[in-house]
């Protein structure tokens, strides 16, 4: 197996130690020259993140799309929402990176966060701009004023977030995904699953029809399948590779799989990302 797909989960730029502080914030310029120009694909446990580019632009992957972003524009990530990044050489803006334990006291902490990407407003671009100074100043009320104006930033923002407070079920069944995404290639025994986490066969199935709408066996095969997009559309590794990854053993089982459920063959939907790869190709 190829351990380069795998979305590793870091800290802060590639880094496994905890952020220093609530908030950190960074120049790309600074920092995207070492690794020239490029992020692969990551997540972030226990972070969220805006990037916001200032001049210059990027290509960006969130979970299996890939979008353009220019100047005045950016993304905000939640934790764990699996992101890279192409930029532009010279490409100038902001990471701004703040703590889990960030979360303005009115929103309950379990909320599931939508990503969201567009055009920053002219107010955000001055909040971005003015964290970035006070980001540089030292004095001891520092912190208090940063979180205060990433909290500005995120309420502004929030009306594009898609906020949704978890229930006790959705908490449950999310013990179920975080099963399912920790042993992705691994076979799927959903007697074992249940008994692992303690649940019935019957409540998994209640649990999981509530959340997405789809039988567990059902959903084990499309997060398997929305993974293999993922790896199709922003990775060079092989079919055959991609099946293994995803849990399929069997390249033929999962090519037939991938065709009943998304139309296409898994070489068809790789195809249709040429065009993009081609543009990824030439801002490098």
């Amino acid at each position: 197996m190829d351990n380069s797909v795998k979305a590793p989960g870091f800290s802060l730029f590639g880094e496994h130690s905890a952020l220093p502080g609530a908030l950190h914030v960074e120049r790309l310029s600074v920092r995207a020259p070492l690794t020239e120009w490029a992020i692969q694909p990551h997540r972030h446990p226990d972070l969220f993140q805006i990037i916001v580019i200032f001049s210059g632009s990027a290509l960006v992957t969130l979970g299996a799309e890939l979008t353009r972003l220019t100047a005045n524009q950016g993304v905000w990530l939640p934790p764990n929402i699996i992101h890279g990044f192409q930029f532009e050489p010279s490409t100038d803006g902001l990471v701004i990176s703040l703590a889990r334990s960030f979360c303005p006291e009115d929103i309950d902490p379990q909320a599931k966060l939508s990503a969201w990407s567009g055009t920053f407003d002219s107010l955000c671009l001055d909040w971005f701009r003015n964290l970035e100074n006070q980001y540089q100043q030292a004095h001891r009320f520092q912190e208090r004023l940063l979180t205060h104006l990433a909290a500005m930033t995120f309420w502004h923002l929030a009306p594009s977030l898609q906020l949704q407070s978890t229930t006790a079920v959705q908490r449950d069944f999310e013990r179920f995904d975080d099963l399912l995404r920790s042993n992705m290639t691994q076979p799927i025994r959903l007697p074992e699953i249940s008994a692992q986490l303690g649940y019935s066969l019957s409540r998994l199935h209640r649990l999981c029809k509530a959340v997405t709408g789809l039988a567990p066996a059902q959903y084990v095969e499309r997060l398997r399948l929305d993974e293999a997009r993922r790896l199709l559309a922003f990775t060079q590794l092989r079919i055959n590779a991609v099946a293994s990854v995803v849990g399929y053993p069997d390249p033929a089982h999962f090519a037939r799989v991938f065709r009943r459920v998304l139309g296409q063959t898994p070489k068809q939907y790789r195809q249709k990302f040429s065009t993009h790869h081609s543009e990824h190709a030439q801002i490098q």
